[in-house]
């Protein structure tokens, strides 16, 4: 059991020490410390510290920008970091009123810096000159605000996840770093993702139970919404991502531009025409609804091991390009492991899930009925012998023949590893 009130003497002992070594203020310290550990943590990318305060009730801290090269339209983020740091020689709490507060100071500059108004009036060698620059060179490309608060108090609230918000056309996310959270990673090395459905995703989801044994492992298969997964992705980003051995590689592939041309033409069709997703958590929960079935509220550890691209690019299909997402479901396939065993048995769903036997568009063309019928005439025609020549009718023929269509199974081929379905 975490002791706050020993943790919050602990971290503000070590403010004053690097404050006074460093020759810095307490709260820029305090800044050092705790975008170092979210950056760790995969809640951001390494924040530039660059304090604004202003008497027109905007603040920022801190920021970061996670554009894509090469990319049309918005898909990328912006972080903005903001610091509530208290010295009060006793543990300070926080509420939700005191997150919006903050909330508020940050949007206050993002609406300067999109708006472009008046910043003529802003001198150019201050820091609040130089990002509203920046915000207006990547304005077009930015598709997501990450808001991050770092507080050293205890926030006390029940609902983790907070709701969006809007500037124009970008998305407004909210992610609190508090005294609990930075105790949490200090002490034990984690920060495990926890979805409850219940307190921040309209509910749970309805689930089947493929198996159970008594050696610490189950499997779940349900259809997850598109509009819950794009949440659940745009409230824990990479987070999710940290056993997936790949990254999204934007709308530039023929497998995102695959996904996202499903989205905006045949939404419905997207549980059939996509893979869906390899996930893995240390546990769940589930509840009985009244006509019986099973649906998942809350998982513990979530991960996305396969299907990350999946993931991003149904997020990117809402926000980046504004698509519909109401018709689109993914499947998922969800395993749940004892804690104790997730080091040794994820790496291993992990590296079985994302290798997959290489399977061309001629392959599957291959089964088409104009194939089918030229293979066959392949076989019957016999071509005319010229005069004079050696080769029998039936060599001839054979040498001509088309390769063999696959008959059944379009991946025949021997795979890398075992199969583990």
């Amino acid at each position: 059991m975490i002791n706050l009130e020993e943790e919050y003497l602990h971290l503000s002992e070590e403010i004053a020490i690097g404050a006074s070594s460093g020759g810095v203020p307490k709260v820029e310290e305090f800044f050092r410390i705790f975008s170092e550990l979210a950056a760790e943590n995969g809640d951001c990318p390494d924040l530039d510290y660059s304090p604004i305060l202003s008497g027109s009730g905007y603040r920022v801290d801190g920021y970061a920008f996670d554009i894509p090269e090469d990319t049309e339209g918005a898909s990328g983020d912006l972080y903005v970091a903001i610091c509530v740091y208290s010295q009060d020689d006793a543990l300070p709490s926080a509420n939700s009123k005191d997150i919006e507060k903050a909330v508020t100071e940050v949007e206050r500059f993002l609406k300067l810096a999109f708006s472009g108004k008046n910043l003529q009036e802003l001198e150019e060698s201050n820091h609040d000159f130089r990002l509203a620059m920046l915000v207006r060179t990547y304005l077009n490309q930015i598709a997501r605000v990450r808001v991050l608060v770092f507080t050293n108090a205890h926030l006390k609230i029940r609902k983790k996840v907070f709701e969006t918000s809007q500037i124009g056309n970008v998305t407004i996310h909210t992610n609190v770093f508090d005294l609990e959270r930075y105790a949490k990673i200090t002490s034990t090395g984690t920060d495990p993702v926890e979805i409850d459905f219940n307190e921040n995703f309209s509910g749970g989801i309805s689930c089947l139970q493929a198996s159970a044994s008594s050696k610490g492992y189950q499997s779940f298969l349900f259809a997850i919404p598109g509009l819950v997964l794009a949440d659940i992705f745009a409230a824990y980003g990479n987070r999710l991502l940290e056993q997936n051995v790949r990254t999204y590689l934007q709308a530039k592939t023929n497998v995102n531009k695959g996904i996202l041309k499903t989205i905006a033409e045949e939404p419905s069709m997207f549980f059939a025409y996509n893979n869906g997703l390899t996930a893995t958590a240390s546990s769940v929960r589930t509840d009985h609804r009244s006509d019986g079935s099973l649906a998942i509220t809350y998982i513990k550890d979530f991960q996305i091991v396969n299907g990350g691209q999946t993931t991003a690019s149904i997020l990117y299909a809402r926000d980046g390009l504004k698509y519909d997402l109401s018709n689109v479901y993914a499947q998922v396939k969800l395993s749940v492991v004892d804690e104790s065993k997730l080091d040794q048995i994820v790496p291993k769903i992990s590296e079985y899930a994302n290798t997959q036997n290489k399977v061309s568009l001629a392959d599957l063309a291959s089964n088409s009925p104009v194939q089918i019928r030229i293979e066959r005439l392949s076989k019957e025609v016999v071509v005319p012998q010229k005069a004079n020549g050696s080769m029998k009718e039936h060599e001839v023929s054979t040498r001509i023949s088309l390769p063999t269509r696959l008959k059944h199974n379009v991946a025949s081929s021997k795979p890398n590893f075992p199969n583990h379905n």
